[in-house]
């Protein structure tokens, strides 16, 4: 066999041997990859190889090196601003195997001519093997657990690099060819190159296309993987969600935890109930804002539901929390445009007609918001006649300096309360779980501990007929009363 048969027998070994290796860490990647993204592999055999090899600290666990803030590039950061794109360095890791791979199958070693687009991988191996390093030495200094299959791409990342090596286009021996009788004698180095043919322009442009559809492959890939997850994770929500709605023992018990706060609420504060003068009441506050759609649907449960089951004892007070960065300079982008005008119109007509006039147009705003008005303005001549007063002093009225100081002082307030969406709701100072805002079965069982601290026993007009929230008595026996609760 001549050397030239010889030497290629061996680049194409070499070639072969360098793409299995890329085959198989683009493999592992991926493994990684779906391994952080879902939990698991989809492998029991790859599972198995991340499965902790000891319970102790510095123990085999890819799990937790795939949890780790190290795991993304950038990596996680502890108090960072939030929306800060991080990217697996697992799908990182399938980018850059696959590319390789391809550009070995592909291209392979390039003749001593073209020897110069053998940078290209070689450059790009040298960047994988420093971040290879890297990663290895945070792995087994700043981790406490390492993962053998991330150590395995690693080592075959150093394999790859030095198949790399062995493929650039090193001058070869040549054999000696009796010269032509009569022709003079061609040097060595000019009988290689007649005889070198490097890789097509074609050939290079298709490898690099190849490349380019395999990262776009890959990461849709990825893209698939988060969506389904991500709609998996929101199933699983939707469903403790609807179980801890209709847990009022779990709801109470938040509100019975929660720390007891002295909301201040001025003489002149907009309040309703139906209670009579001598009656005790519930004090409910609630942070508000016209143009969120959970707040209309907290209003009309409120008047529609919660307040039969205290039989109208319920003492609803209204603070203003317009998410609208006009007004309102704690909100990082306005979320309900029109919030504040709504409630400087809202507070215009408390000055004007008193808290009747403050609840008729509490009441229409909520009815324009679920008729679909949205935007900054609203008809104030419809507003105006709706509480006997003329449009001109209605606007006029909402303009005036002690409207928006109002306004502001709400929402002042409401920082120091730690209130942050809408709506916020404190039940005599201690605030319920936003999932109790319209839980019938919260409200109830609320009812249930009101009745009993006031020592009355409860009205059966309370309790709706048809209702029972958990297919029994939704009483919560134990659960401290308003007044009672630690």
């Amino acid at each position: 066999m001549g050397v030239r048969t010889m030497q290629s027998a061996r680049v194409r070994t070499i070639q072969a041997v360098t793409f299995l290796l890329c085959l198989a860490a683009a493999v592992i990647s991926y493994k990684l990859l779906a391994k952080h993204v879902t939990g698991s592999s989809g492998s029991a055999w790859f599972d198995a190889g991340c499965r902790a090899a000891s319970e102790e600290a510095g123990g085999a666990d890819c799990q937790a090196v795939l949890e780790s803030p190290y795991s993304y590039f950038p990596p996680k950061r502890e108090g960072e601003p939030p929306g800060r794109p991080h990217t697996p360095v697992a799908l990182y890791g399938l980018l850059y195997y696959s590319a390789l791979g391809i550009w070995v199958a592909g291209i392979g070693r390039p003749s001593r001519r073209w020897r110069w687009i053998h940078l290209i991988p070689l450059l790009l191996a040298a960047a994988g093997l420093i971040a290879s390093i890297q990663l290895t030495r945070i792995m087994f200094t700043e981790l406490e657990a390492w993962c053998p299959w991330c150590l395995a791409t690693h080592i075959l990342n150093a394999l790859i690099a030095v198949g790399l090596v062995l493929l650039w286009p090193w001058k070869p021996p040549v054999q000696p060819v009796e010269p032509v009788e009569g022709e003079a004698e061609t040097p060595a180095d000019e009988r290689t190159e007649r005889t070198s043919t490097g890789p097509s322009v074609w050939r290079v442009l298709g490898t690099l296309a190849v490349i380019a559809l395999a990262v776009y492959g890959h990461r849709g890939q990825y893209g698939a993987m988060v969506a389904k997850q991500t709609g998996a994770l929101l199933q699983r929500c939707i469903a403790q969600v609807k179980t801890l709605r209709q847990d009022p023992k779990q709801l109470m018990r938040f509100w019975a935890s929660s720390p007891q706060q002295e909301i201040l609420i001025r003489p002149d504060d907009p309040f309703k109930t139906r209670a009579a003068r001598d009656e005790p009441v519930l004090d409910v506050v609630v942070y508000s804002d016209f143009q969120c759609p959970m707040c209309a649907r907290f209003a009309r449960f409120f008047e529609g539901e919660a307040q039969k089951l205290f039989g109208g004892r319920l003492k609803l007070i209204y603070k203003h929390y317009p998410l609208d960065a006009e007004c309102n300079p704690l909100v990082m982008r306005t979320v309900h445009a029109g919030a504040c005008e709504a409630a400087r119109l809202a507070e215009a007509a408390r000055i004007l007609g008193g808290r009747d006039a403050f609840w008729k147009v509490h009441d229409e705003l909520f009815r324009l918001q679920r008729a679909g008005h949205r935007g900054r303005t609203y008809d104030v001549e419809a507003l105006a006649a709706l509480i006997g007063v003329k449009p001109e002093t209605l606007r006029v009225t909402m303009d005036l300096p002690e409207v928006r100081k109002r306004v502001e002082e709400d929402i002042r307030l409401a920082q120091t309360y730690g209130v942050h969406a809408t709506p916020t709701i404190f039940i005599e100072g201690r605030r319920i779980h936003p999932l109790a805002t319209t839980s019938a079965a919260f409200w109830d069982a609320l009812a249930d501990a009101f009745w009993k601290r006031i020592g009355a026993p409860r009205p059966p007009e309370t309790k709706p007929e048809n209702w029972n929230p958990l297919g029994k008595n939704a009483a919560t026996p134990g659960t401290p009363g308003p007044k009672d609760a630690p």
